[in-house]
């Protein structure tokens, strides 16, 4: 049986005390080190996996408020010790603090139905009524919670891209790129909420004018908490101009599924419907419909660094102008495969992502020449985010990507490179 001290005690055995470097991790929690304590346990947990160093490491965590690591060691040991009433405790005031409060509520019920322990029965019992009379959702719910948002970014092209066929022009070009954006939802926890979204985007070019831009996004989505995960639905409509006219508008639903494993790991599946409808005559052939299967894997190492890997499907079946004696196909099959990689640590934000993507044109470009051409495309994308918080409201964004695209037909075959600063502002 663990020794209770409370939430933040640590557990000392007399096998561990003989162990100089678990005494050394002790004195550094008790004179208030917690990170060199974590440092000392994580390194004797090496050679030493035993539950109370295990334990010790995980509470050094839960001080720090490091709450995706602690939960991760808190049900290893729960796996190992599913009785042990100060491992599901603790493990229940981790999830409560992660916001899933479910998840919490499960593990305090528990208890209550199957510990022997009076003491720790009654702790329990608190914080269920605790959690009742303040029940974060309900209040939430009538509260809302607001984030307003504006950013401008200037940067430039290497090779600018036709907005509509998105091919090589060879031209440079600087750009400013402008948007304001909120986002509304009814309770803070982002398993079981319901948001709204939307935003307004322009780009303005210096010399290209005609491809400049303006955009505008609504979208509503519900999300709603199973065990470890969540599930969500949303609508999404959106329309877009080119050179101050009309270019395209979409409706699009979703559905997806997000679900935790293995502690600091999610998976999920995402399904989208898009119906593509166009403003202007002269863009009929991207009317149409598209569909997209999205399969994702991800993981925390830890509280500073995450990766994520998707596979997307996309289906486009466009009008594609057949009726015409020169048209280009709009109706690719895609493969996509995506990485990420995110690093957050307090003002700072660094994002890594790379892509690939393969394209399959399912209907032929045809040219006044008579030739017939199913275009295939294989694209290589890199880009580099990074953001400074400076201030609570204010930060600083720069970005760099890189794209190239490799097509069996040479109007298509382009590289481009595309470098932005910004300044952002942000109010929740």
């Amino acid at each position: 049986m663990y020794k209770f001290i409370f939430v933040f005690g640590l557990y000392l055995s007399s096998a561990a005390l003989a162990d100089s470097r678990f005494t050394e991790a002790s004195d550094a929690f008790t004179n208030g080190d917690i990170s060199r304590a974590i440092e000392l346990f994580s390194h004797l947990a090496k050679t030493d996996d035993s539950a109370e160093v295990i334990y010790n490491l995980a509470i050094c965590h839960f001080k720090l408020k490091h709450w995706i690591e602690a939960r991760e060691l808190f049900s290893q040991l729960q796996e190992a010790n599913p009785s042990e009433d100060l491992i599901n405790y603790n493990l229940a005031i981790t999830e409560k603090k992660l916001g899933n409060f479910q998840a919490a509520k499960i593990h305090f019920e528990t208890m209550i139905q199957h510990s022997e322990n009076d003491s720790m029965i009654a702790l329990a019992h608190r914080q269920l009524i605790r959690m009742a009379r303040s029940n974060p959702e309900r209040d939430s719910d009538k509260q809302g919670s607001w984030i307003l948002g504006t950013k401008i970014e200037t940067g430039n092209y290497d090779n600018l891209l036709t907005p509509s066929q998105e091919q090589n022009t060879g031209t440079s070009d600087n750009l400013i790129e402008s948007q304001a954006y909120f986002r509304w939802q009814t309770n803070g926890n982002r398993m079981n909420k319901w948001l709204v979204d939307g935003i307004l985007y322009s780009s303005k070019y210096e010399k290209t004018t005609r491809y400049d831009a303006n955009f505008a996004k609504l979208g509503v989505r519900k999300y709603t908490e199973i065990i470890d995960g969540y599930w969500f639905a949303g609508v999404n409509f959106d329309t877009s101009q080119l050179d101050d006219e009309g270019y395209l508008q979409n409706i699009s639903a979703e559905v997806g599924l997000i679900q935790r494993f293995r502690k600091l790991g999610h998976w999920g599946v995402n399904y989208r419907f898009r119906e593509v409808d166009s403003l202007n005559t002269f863009y009929d052939p991207n009317s149409g419909h598209s569909e997209q299967l999205k399969l994702t894997i991800g993981s925390h190492i830890d509280s500073h660094h995450s990766w994520e890997l998707n596979y997307r499907f996309e289906q486009d079946r466009r009008q594609d102008a057949e009726s015409l004696a020169s048209y280009r196909s709009f109706s690719p099959d895609r493969h996509s495969l995506l990485g990420t990689w995110l690093y957050e640590q307090q003002q700072w934000r660094l994002n890594m992502t790379l892509e690939y993507r393969d394209s399959e044109y399912q209907d032929h470009n045809l040219y006044l020449s008579g030739l017939r051409v199913n275009r295939d495309d294989q694209r290589y994308k890199a880009s580099l985010q990074a953001k400074w918080k400076f201030s609570k409201e204010w930060n600083i964004n720069a970005s760099l990507s890189y794209m190239n695209n490799q097509s069996n037909i040479e109007i298509y075959d382009y590289q481009q490179r595309l470098v932005k600063l910004g300044i952002a502002w942000e109010f929740r």
